[in-house]
């Protein structure tokens, strides 16, 4: 009720009070009279919060300035680094946990090339999974540079279990558990390690890495292509289901950069100092009369000859002119693969060693171990 009604009443009830002189009128004049006083003592209460509770205007400038700065988002970039080639890529077997596999000689030479090219990097740690061919690629990389080098265990390679050694082409053919797995890597049989799972772990070392001061801001992360593909569908806020199809080559780098708890920025993804495509190699030279055109489907041969068309899946061999970079391409990534795509190797579709998309499809999508 408005104060002006309050007072009217309490006005109506002191005049009827003192005319008739009633118990009843004074009683309604005292009641009437706490009710406005409590109705007044509530508006100032109100009043009150309502102060409190709006907006403060802005501090005097003097008075701003004496409050501390908010300290800045500190910035760290972790550089993603898949190990250099090892025979188990060549052969196209997985290696899953497996000790006792080293770098072989193309290998070291992705490593040292790799040193070479990262030499003006700032870097401040080196953490790398305890596998020796993690262990080895992150021990070249490194060399010339006074950095820590620490073991994590929780970027090791997936654990593939009963699977570890085998070839790819003779899972595709005899386990229909691996067939399902390799399509479905977040679903795995009894015994065998899941995407879920590998992503669990390799965070939680990722994040330990970036949030630990005493690293420093440049941290390099040695480990393996199913370790990097997960970290890059975590912080891209990628499905991790698919992305057992993304190529990770041997002794790559990705780079993610992180300012405080934002989404991180991607730097570099899958970056190598020498990528094979960069590199074609130059056409022989031919004549009219040695060579003809191929009809649609096949590739030109000399003396009129024509080539079968080139199936995805059929075997073929690669021309002996690939580079070795261009022929590691055949033994990358693990999982998943089609069990129609298992035997087959990248290939060299025309005379300047480029592959065609459709093999070069296939040779990314292949699964012969980290």
């Amino acid at each position: 009720m408005p104060f002006a009604g309050l007072r009217r009443r309490v006005s109506c009830w002191y005049n009827r009070a003192m005319e008739t002189s009633s118990w009843r009128a004074w009683a309604r004049l005292v009641l009437v009279t706490a009710r406005s006083q409590h109705a007044v003592r509530g508006s100032r209460r109100w009043m009150e919060r309502l102060m409190t509770d709006s907006p403060q205007a802005p501090a005097p400038a003097d008075e701003a300035s004496d409050k501390q700065a908010a300290p800045p988002l500190r910035v760290v970039t972790l550089y993603l680094v898949r190990h250099g080639q090892t025979q188990y890529n060549v052969e196209q077997r997985l290696p899953g946990q497996l000790p006792g596999i080293p770098l072989t000689d193309e290998g070291v030479r992705q490593a040292e090339q790799l040193n070479d090219a990262l030499r003006e990097l700032p870097l401040s740690a080196v953490v790398t999974s305890p596998l020796e061919r993690a262990l080895q690629t992150a021990t070249i990389v490194m060399r010339g540079r006074n950095v820590p080098l620490r073991l994590d265990s929780r970027l090791m390679d997936l654990d593939v279990g009963r699977w570890a050694g085998q070839l790819i082409g003779d899972l595709n053919k005899s386990d229909p558990d691996w067939g399902r797995f390799s399509r479905r890597p977040t679903e795995p049989p009894l015994g065998i390690e899941g995407f879920y799972e590998l992503l669990s772990r390799v965070v939680a070392a990722a994040e330990e890495a970036r949030r630990e001061e005493a690293l420093g801001n440049y941290v390099m992360m040695v480990a393996h292509a199913d370790v990097v593909k997960v970290l890059i569908a975590h912080y891209l806020r990628l499905p991790v289901e698919g992305i057992g199809w993304m190529h990770i080559g041997n002794a790559s780098v990705t780079a993610l950069t992180f300012a405080g708890d934002h989404t991180p920025a991607l730097q570099a993804l899958n970056w190598t100092p020498s990528p094979a495509w960069l590199r074609p190699t130059p056409p022989a030279p031919t004549t009219d009369a040695l060579t003809t055109h191929a009809p649609a489907g096949g590739t030109p041969t000399s003396a009129g000859e024509t080539s079968a068309p080139i199936e995805p899946g059929a075997d073929h061999a690669a021309p002996a002119a690939i580079s070795d970079s261009d022929a590691a391409l055949a033994a990358d990534d693990p999982i998943p693969v089609h069990a129609s795509d298992a035997d087959a190797e990248p290939i060299v579709a025309s005379d300047n060693n480029t592959a065609t998309p459709d093999a070069r499809t296939a040779a990314s999508a292949e699964t012969s171990g980290e």
